[in-house]
C-alpha cells in the first residue's frame, strides 16, 4: 500500500513532468539508477531496456533471499552476449574469466537466471533450476529456440 503523497509523486513522474534523463529511481538494493526514459519502456508496446531488466532481476534476487530464504543468482543482460562472443571466437579461457567474475558458486544457488537479448530487439530468458537439474527457455514469441540451445 502506498500513501497519497507517494501516489502523487508517481503520477507526476509517469505523466512526463520530468526531464527524460532525470533520475527517478535510486535505491541501495539496485546498483543502477533509473531515469524517466528507462521507466517509460514499461508502458505501452515499448521494448524494455537492459537497465530495467537488470534492476528487476536484482530485486528478484533480493526478494527470494529475504522472503523465501533461497539463494538465487541472475547474470546481467550483457552476460549472454559476452559468452556468445567467447564461444564464437573459440576463446574458452575468456569464457571462464567472465563466469568467475560474477563471484558466485552457481551450484549453491537454487536457481540461476540468464536474460538473453536476441538480435538486439527481443528479450528471452533462461532459468536454470539447479535442484531439479533443469534448463528452461522462456520466450514470449517462441523465437530462436535453436540458437539459444546451441549456445547454452
Amino acid at each position: 500500500k502506498i500513501s497519497l503523497e507517494q501516489f502523487k509523486k508517481i503520477k507526476y513522474i509517469w505523466e512526463g513532468k520530468v526531464n527524460q534523463n532525470d533520475v527517478v529511481v535510486q535505491h541501495s538494493y539496485i546498483p543502477q539508477v533509473l531515469s524517466y526514459r528507462n521507466l517509460r519502456t514499461l508502458s505501452g508496446l515499448n521494448w524494455l531496456n537492459d537497465e530495467i531488466i537488470n534492476a528487476y532481476l536484482k530485486l528478484i534476487m533480493i526478494r527470494d533471499e529475504k522472503v523465501f530464504k533461497k539463494k538465487i543468482f541472475a547474470y546481467n543482460t550483457f552476460f549472454y552476449k559476452m559468452i556468445e562472443e567467447c564461444i564464437k571466437g573459440g576463446n574458452f579461457d575468456k569464457c571462464n574469466r567472465v563466469t568467475k567474475r560474477a563471484k558466485v558458486q552457481v551450484y549453491q544457488c537454487s536457481k540461476v537466471f540468464i536474460p538473453l537479448n536476441l538480435n538486439g530487439n527481443h528479450w528471452a530468458f533462461v532459468h536454470l533450476d539447479i535442484k531439479a537439474k533443469k534448463l528452461v527457455y522462456h520466450d514470449s514469441l517462441g523465437y530462436n529456440v535453436e540458437k539459444a540451445n546451441k549456445i547454452l
